[in-house]
């Protein structure tokens, strides 16, 4: 999916710039997910895999590398990133689960996005009352 989406050497991939704000959360957030469950099973079969045994975001990390590849999680998550700035005006236009959820994402992978993740504080401070407690302890993850 992450070469469709990005493309390779030899194509040139589909973006995610006619996707809606809450199917560009939900892809970063997919991945997230992924690489928490791959996490998981390498815990789970200590000895029986021969990927290195690590824990936290690491090892959520790794397991992208592996399945993925460092360049198109990369890709893929700057994307992201841009489109959330620009096509949704920093944020603003973006509801709170979508910012917690996309938020939440990045530091599950490991990502540091300064000027994306400086865009979730502000929106954080500044639309507080409307984030639910849960929507703002994945932001602040």
């Amino acid at each position: 999916m992450a070469e469709y989406l990005m493309g390779t050497d030899e194509y040139e991939g589909r973006g995610l710039k006619e996707f809606s704000v809450q199917a560009v959360g939900n892809t970063a957030w997919s991945y997230a997910r992924q690489a928490q469950l791959g996490a998981e099973t390498i815990q789970r079969y200590k000895g029986k895999t021969l990927l290195p045994r690590t824990s936290g975001r690491l090892a959520h990390y790794m397991v992208l590398l592996t399945d993925v590849g460092e360049a198109l999680i990369q890709a893929l998550y700057s994307q992201v990133a841009e489109i959330d700035l620009i096509m949704f005006d920093k944020l603003t236009r973006m509801k709170p689960q979508d910012v917690s959820n996309t938020a939440w994402a990045f530091a599950i992978v490991g990502i540091q996005h300064t000027e994306f993740l400086n865009s979730v504080a502000f929106e954080l401070e500044r639309r507080l009352r409307f984030f639910t407690p849960q929507e703002t302890a994945n932001a602040l993850w």
